[in-house]
């Protein structure tokens, strides 16, 4: 316990596995009281660690290191660097506590595994509101009821398995810079997402310009991600209102469209994309084609059509200010086509091919935007991959992410469709 610089030594530890028999305490336990036979917890502590030194030790001011079935309720951490830490244990519980002021994190609940439960905390004014990785079990209670307000961003979920209602019932408000959703496929529901005010609040607005989102950089850019996205299921508690949240970007489904209305971020260039991940076989090709309308103020850089083999030429930035020839399996390819001017009174469909290639591939196709003059958006829909061949195997389906929640259809143009009159497959 103490306040200096030292890794070891600044704030509070709890550390091994503390269990009490429940034969020895002086209370009949019923449902009023839960009791496990393991476990210990912190109750009503109030740390203040000093900024000027003490700020810079990883996972405290309150930290549940190593032990199992403990939890922090009721606690007010103040100035440290990560609030209320948790790490690599089953059963932490973490409740009704209210963090604020943390250089890094308000919460860094870290190896959450099965039975854990983080509800009904307040942080404020922090860089994070709350970090949370739960690599092995979305099992337990899970967490909900968690509200922030007045960070720099909201949330940082971290490579958590696909669960639509990992993040339930919550608030994140007030944010700077928004969600960053690391490499992971997991989602928010019933939760209400608002920026501070002062910055774009592109909601169910689409006169809004841009967004403030910035999420994480291999995740979304066009040029250096995967194309993983956070997904907000009955975001701000509207029935059926879902929200998707990229790296710079954040769209929403214009029901009076039959579109995805896409805001790119305001005040930063980069490549964000609203992109599929396809797996190209060998000697197969691809035609990916998408409809794009531009806001009716655009003003700003078109946006583009985009083929990316994100298994080498993603990162080989040498060819990043232009097309790359494909001729060979390590030179990689990146194909792209501008809108133009005749997306500003209608929907304008843009094409391209891919391949074939005597190799196998998987590559990133979307729209995406190269500036943030063209902060006022668009609207995107019709994002159609075609493959001349078709899998082998249907499981390789698995494979694809299509924003749309469509399949790669088989065609061998782009405007063929394959009709079945009857009798039977063989």
């Amino acid at each position: 316990w103490g306040n200096g610089s030292s890794n070891v030594y600044t704030g509070i530890v709890l550390r091994g596995l503390n269990s009490h028999d429940s034969g020895n305490i002086d209370v009949t336990l019923t449902e009023t009281i839960p009791d496990r036979t393991i476990g210990t917890w912190v109750e009503g502590l109030s740390i203040h660690i000093y900024p000027d030194n003490a700020h810079e030790r990883d996972w405290g001011p309150l930290w549940l290191y190593d032990c199992r079935s403990a939890g922090a309720r009721c606690c007010t951490v103040l100035h440290g660097d990560d609030g209320i830490s948790t790490y690599y244990e089953p059963g932490y519980k973490v409740y009704h506590n209210i963090i604020h002021g943390q250089d890094s994190f308000a919460m860094r609940l870290e190896g959450m595994d099965n039975l854990w439960e983080i509800a009904y905390n307040h942080t404020s004014r922090n860089n994070y509101g709350y970090r949370l990785y739960a690599p092995y079990s979305s099992g337990g209670r899970g967490f909900h009821s968690n509200t922030t307000d007045a960070n720099n961003y909201a949330l940082n979920l971290v490579h958590m398995s696909w669960n639509p209602m990992a993040i339930y019932k919550c608030k994140f408000t007030g944010h700077r810079y928004g969600l960053n959703g690391e490499f992971t496929d997991a989602g928010l529901s019933y939760c209400e997402i608002r920026s501070a005010s002062g910055f774009p609040q592109p909601y169910n607005d689409a006169t809004t310009r841009g967004t403030s989102q910035d999420g994480q950089y291999r995740g979304g850019n066009m040029f250096q991600g995967t194309g993983r996205v956070l997904e907000v299921n009955e975001m701000n508690f509207e029935v059926d209102h879902v929200r998707k949240y990229g790296y710079r970007w954040e769209a929403f489904y214009d029901n009076d469209e039959g579109a995805w209305r896409f805001f790119r971020r305001y005040d930063s260039s980069e490549n964000p994309g609203y992109l599929d991940t396809i797996y190209v076989p060998a000697n197969t090709t691809l035609r990916y084609s998408a409809e794009v309308k531009l806001d009716p103020d655009f003003s700003g850089t078109y946006p583009r059509l985009g083929i990316v083999d994100i298994t080498v030429s993603n990162r080989t930035t040498a060819l990043a200010s232009g097309e790359s020839s494909g001729d060979h399996r390590f030179t990689g390819v990146r194909k792209q086509a501008d809108y133009t001017s005749a997306a500003a009174t209608d929907y304008e469909e843009k094409q391209l091919t891919y391949g074939p290639y005597e190799w196998p591939s998987m590559v990133m196709a979307g729209v995406y935007s190269s500036s943030s003059n063209a902060a006022e958006g668009f609207w995107i829909k019709n994002q159609i991959a075609r493959l001349d061949e078709r899998y082998n195997s249907v499981s390789i389906h698995h494979k694809n992410i299509m924003q749309t929640g469509d399949t790669v259809k088989k065609a061998d143009s782009f405007t063929a469709r394959k009709t079945r009159i009857g009798g039977r497959l063989k």
